[in-house]
């Protein structure tokens, strides 16, 4: 059947981008030649470009688009819509809404994200993404928190493009055990694993329509969304085709869309989330919601000092535990901040092997601390206030909230670069007589504590490196060492 005909009655200005694009491949599909559709599509001369329909014809080769619809069949449903009375735009009257609003869709994470709703979370490669989305999962199919936010508990369905299955098996269970909740409603997460599997998003959005009819999801999480696209994620057209597919999953289903992206890790601390994704390509005005996690450079001295505080409790959960009484008589408060208190508490109140059995979960606990790495959750919102940003730590294989407030003190790129030039700006002596002052309150406190001061006893209590505190030693000029023994200069 010559399907050109049939394309004389439809008119190409009465069709949203989306139909226009199936007109094209279902035209390529039987065998016309992009003239036949550049020739049609002329009749529209306001959206009308030269060379666009070849440009397009082109790129279906590459993207993976797929339209199973013939002419036939595209052309019988506009002419059914047109007697639905849906070929123009209806719009409402605001007069008789301002006084009886629809109720807004609930929220499936409080403060963030309503349900029916687009979020995007991004971030460079190694920043536990795929984590953050099975940890999302299983809190709203708990109906827990995630990062801080309440969920909605409801069913889900994971859509697995990147593992094979026993590998998103293992991981849902270990994520469930790390968070540590009980998986009392784990058959409110449906798995889809499509890894390897050649599929279209449109057709990705079909069939996940299809299925998901009478599952009642309130939530469909794509994993990654790389999988799905092609080098025309720079196309602006190609971009809207992509992004319209999801908007018509959360429609039709009432299901909110929830997908990752990566891009590379490359100092943006000085941009917003949003600027970022935009110079990234992507379409980032898109999601109602935007979580964009950057990474937070750990120094040594953050390092020491988290490694000095696991310590400090260690020691006083063991001496609590096995000598009560000596806890109770001898630990203060303020010692368990104190590295040197707890080390002498450790010697007084417990037998060597006690110590070292301390030692080894010691050890154990600053490996873990060297192992893991700080991110910074910043969002961008459309339908919430714009939320402050909330540091966490990725500890395989999830990430937890920041409780010891060192990463606040952690700037990103920007603020380090103003903050460097700012203390450029300060007279020498000014800061010259800060590191004097804190080098002599760190003796005092030492001195109080154990009647030996050394360098290593001054590097724990100020958090810097034994290098650090010799060369403050050595600019303040009425301290001798000898030996690692720290004296005044008589």
């Amino acid at each position: 059947m010559d399907s050109i005909p049939l394309l004389t009655h439809t008119d190409p200005s009465s069709l949203s981008y989306e139909e226009w694009l199936n007109v094209g491949i279902a035209l390529k599909n039987e065998g016309y030649t992009a003239s036949d559709w550049d020739k049609w599509s002329q009749q529209d001369t306001t959206r009308y470009k030269a060379g666009e329909c070849f440009t397009q014809w082109a790129l279906f080769d590459y993207s993976n688009i797929k339209n199973d619809a013939g002419v036939t069949q595209i052309v019988a449903g506009y002419e059914e819509r047109l007697k639905d009375g849906q070929r123009h735009l209806n719009p409402e009257n605001l007069g008789g809404l301002i006084n009886q609003l629809p109720d807004l869709a609930p929220p499936l994470i409080d403060g963030v994200l309503r349900q029916g709703h687009k979020m995007l979370i991004a971030g460079p490669s190694k920043a536990g993404k795929s984590f953050t989305l099975i940890g999302l999962s299983i809190a709203i199919a708990e109906g827990a928190k995630w990062l801080g936010w309440q969920c909605m508990q409801g069913k889900v369905l994971y859509i697995n493009l990147d593992l094979d299955r026993v590998s998103v098996l293992h991981r849902f269970k270990n994520v469930y055990q790390a968070l540590r909740i009980h998986p009392y409603n784990s058959d409110n997460i449906d798995i889809w694993n499509l890894r390897g599997q050649l599929i279209s998003i449109d057709r990705l959005a079909s069939e996940i329509i299809e299925a998901s009819q009478q599952k009642g999801y309130v939530a469909i999480i794509i994993d990654p969304l790389h999988k799905l696209l092609s080098h025309n994620e720079y196309n602006a057209n190609q971009r809207a085709y992509f992004t319209n597919q999801f908007d018509k999953i959360a429609t039709d289903l009432g299901s909110s869309v929830i997908y990752c992206h990566h891009h590379n890790p490359i100092g943006h601390g000085n941009k917003k989330s949003m600027d970022f994704l935009l110079s990234s390509n992507l379409l980032a005005c898109e999601p109602d919601a935007l979580l964009h996690l950057v990474e937070n450079e750990l120094s040594e001295d953050v390092l020491k000092r988290q490694a000095n505080n696991v310590t400090c409790q260690i020691y006083a959960n063991v001496i609590k535990q096995m000598n009560d009484n000596y806890y109770a008589d001898h630990v203060l408060q303020d010692h368990e901040q104190s590295l040197l208190q707890m080390e002498y508490h450790a010697t007084q109140a417990l037998t060597p092997d006690l110590i070292a059995q301390a030692e080894e979960e010691i050890s154990q606990a600053v490996q873990t601390i060297n192992m893991r790495s700080a991110w910074r959750v910043e969002g961008t919102l459309r339908e919430y206030p714009k939320f402050e940003a909330v540091n966490v730590w990725f500890q395989y294989p999830v990430h937890r909230i920041d409780e010891t407030g060192i990463l606040e003190d952690i700037k990103l790129d920007a603020e380090q670069t103003w903050k460097t030039n700012f203390d450029k700006k300060r007279p020498n002596k000014l800061r010259l007589n800060e590191r004097i002052s804190a080098l002599e309150a760190a003796f005092e406190a030492c001195n109080d504590e154990n009647e030996i001061v050394t360098i290593t006893s001054l590097a724990k209590h100020t958090g810097f490196t034994e290098k650090t505190i010799r060369n403050y030693i050595k600019e303040h000029g009425k301290f001798v060492v000898d030996k690692g023994i720290v004296t005044w200069r008589e």
